[in-house]
């Protein structure tokens, strides 16, 4: 049997071959509490301008950690995931999703990943750092990647110039929200991305936690969609654990691209334990389309 230390850099990663569903995007939706209409009702998502529904882009994300997870098993701690959504995916598009190891060093594995359509297209593209699981990393993991959220979110070849607007929401915070993980939510989270329930919290499952409301912004506006999510995994979270999260507008600009103009909105959500120690820290880019706001 191979263990995760014994793969070495350029090593491939299996394939994960998906068929996004209206009935998986309808689960998706009440799992994770993302009814953004462009996900769910055809007529709207034409109207703004798709050829019809798309599948959301935590969901596609939630196919890239399924992969990762099923193959690093139990003997890795995911410490960090992000990525960038560059196209969208329809519903009964085949993606697949796969990825490389990028570098090793004595105690971790960094990978690039990546899906593709069936153009050969990246729909989505990230990386995502493990630590091998020993007794001397078990217990409270690092964080190796330095947040660079602030780069292009959506590709369309050209130079583009931000403009920073509404620089007085920067900084506001919601109240904090306290959550258990409750086993049923996880299951039901699972369900959805089509992955087996095994008792552990998926890597994406935090984008869940949609409470804590900014004053001065309503970040769950019809029609969003997303541009960039990191996830940081500072400590392991397993069901029953309580957390208390809070959400903080980071930045705030607007940029003009190939879905006209846009505005985006980047919300960092740290969640901590009992004890007031981080647990997680997930970064949100959101992009709010001008002709249907």
């Amino acid at each position: 049997m191979k263990h995760l230390w014994d793969y070495q850099v350029s090593d491939q990663l299996p394939v994960r071959e998906w068929y996004p569903s209206d009935l998986q995007l309808r689960l998706y939706a009440e799992a994770s509490g993302d009814f953004n209409p462009i996900h769910l009702d055809d007529v709207y998502a034409r109207a703004a301008g798709f050829d019809g529904v798309i599948a959301q882009g935590m969901l596609t994300m939630a196919q890239l950690g399924a992969l990762l997870t099923g193959w690093m098993g139990e003997e890795g701690i995911l410490i960090s995931f992000e990525v960038r959504f560059n196209k969208i995916v329809r519903v009964g598009e085949r993606i697949l999703c796969t990825g490389i190891i990028k570098d090793k060093l004595s105690n971790s594995l960094t990978f690039d990943l990546w899906a593709v359509n069936v153009k050969g297209e990246k729909v989505i593209s990230g990386s995502s750092t493990l630590l091998f699981k020993t007794s001397n990393n078990i217990h409270k993991s690092q964080q190796l990647l330095s947040n660079s959220i602030n780069s292009i979110l959506i590709d369309n070849g050209e130079k583009q110039v931000v403009r920073i607007i509404d620089r007085d929401l920067i900084g506001r915070e919601s109240n904090p929200v306290r959550v258990k993980i409750e086993a049923n939510e996880v299951r039901k989270f699972t369900e959805a991305v089509g992955i087996p329930f095994e008792d552990r919290v998926p890597p994406t499952f935090f984008v869940t936690f949609m409470k804590g409301s900014i004053e001065g912004i309503d970040l769950f506006q019809p029609g969003t969609i997303q541009g960039e999510q990191k996830f940081t995994y500072l400590q392991p979270i397993s069901v029953g654990d309580e957390i208390v999260y809070t959400r903080r507008i980071k930045d705030i600009f607007e940029r003009s691209g190939n879905l006209g103009q846009m505005i985006f909105v980047v919300v960092e959500t740290t969640g901590c334990n009992n004890l007031g120690e981080e647990i997680f820290i997930m970064s949100s880019t959101i992009i709010f389309l001008d002709r249907i706001a």
